[in-house]
């Protein structure tokens, strides 16, 4: 999955409905084109229908909750790059943004910002729905797929013997990142060209530690 085509595409979306404050959304339309946007750089289309309905959806719950964007920056949907030297440097001399000193402070200090816990929610249908930073979150959405398997055993009348929901709270994450540095080549006169693709690399997040 390419995080950033992802993004790129979400930020290309015209907005038809906004709302900010603690009940944000960005809504788009739920067209034919739209969704084969989304579909070409991986985002299907029960992953859409997630976080809306047939007239619109919703990018912002869309881009965070499945994880796609670390941050939304005037007006864009971005992904952080990793804190290194360059990053400590920039936030110390004044020249980041007030969510870079935030990323770093939490990096530092994570016991400022009290324990981070992250749930799942996972059902047989489906397999895992979506991963939560709240716990009221994935609370609502394992209540949503608790009702639509009750729902489906009362309309076939039968079970199937495997309905099942799960929530759960996440321990340890082990998953491949981008690290956004370059693949770096030689042209033709022997300068080093970026080629436009990046490294990746395996992370792990152990939240009992936070």
């Amino acid at each position: 999955m390419n995080r950033q085509a992802i993004l790129d595409v979400l930020n290309s979306l015209k907005v038809v409905d906004m709302n900010g404050g603690d009940d944000a959304y960005l809504l788009v339309d739920n067209s034919e084109e739209v969704r084969q946007k989304l579909n070409a750089v991986g985002v299907t289309e029960d992953v859409i229908q997630r976080y809306g309905d047939d007239d619109s959806f919703c990018v912002l719950a869309l881009a965070f909750g499945e994880k796609y964007a670390d941050g939304y920056e005037k007006g864009k949907f971005v992904l952080w790059g990793p804190i290194d030297d360059e990053f400590r440097d920039r936030v110390l001399n004044g020249e980041g943004t007030a969510m870079d000193a935030e990323r770093l402070l939490r990096a530092l200090e994570p016991e400022v910002f009290g324990k981070t816990e992250h749930w799942i929610v996972w059902d047989n249908e489906d397999g895992l729905i979506g991963t939560y930073e709240s716990y009221d979150d994935a609370l609502k959405d394992y209540e949503n797929a608790k009702s639509a398997v009750e729902r489906y055993v009362r309309e076939e009348g039968e079970f199937s013997t495997d309905e099942e929901v799960i929530i759960a709270k996440i321990q340890k994450h082990f998953y491949s990142h981008d690290t956004e540095k370059a693949v770096m080549k030689y042209d033709e006169d022997d300068n080093e060209v970026p080629t436009g693709d990046t490294y990746w690399d395996f992370t792990e997040d152990d939240y009992t530690k936070r």
